[in-house]
């Protein structure tokens, strides 16, 4: 962590009880929790940040989802296509859907 500077620090004495039956006892640890709450988040926004921008910069994988299947049985269901099996029944068979068949289809070809 870095160095404030010009930052001021300010103890408060909570030894006392505090009384959170009234509206100003309550306000005060709602307006606490709320300043918490907000700290946290941008923690967390700020590791989210430097998470995907290390990422970026260091990997060639972009995201998405993982291929499942493999370039060969693309093209063993390219050849079903090609004799005359209906592109549909060849994309349920495999478990996708027929959009994504043509999308793979496409990504193997030149």
């Amino acid at each position: 962590m870095g160095t404030l500077i010009g930052a001021t620090l300010r103890v408060l004495d909570i030894s006392e009880s505090t009384d959170n039956s009234d509206a100003s006892g309550r306000n005060t640890v709602l307006a606490v929790l709320t300043a918490v709450a907000g700290m946290e988040l941008e923690v967390a926004r700020d590791r989210i940040r430097e998470s995907v921008f290390k990422r970026r910069s260091s990997s060639t994988r972009r995201g998405g989802r993982r291929k499942t299947f493999t370039e060969h049985q693309i093209r063993n269901a390219l050849q079903l296509i090609e004799s005359g099996e209906p592109p549909s029944q060849v994309a349920r068979h495999l478990g996708m859907s027929r959009t994504t068949l043509y999308r793979r289809i496409n990504d193997i070809q030149p």
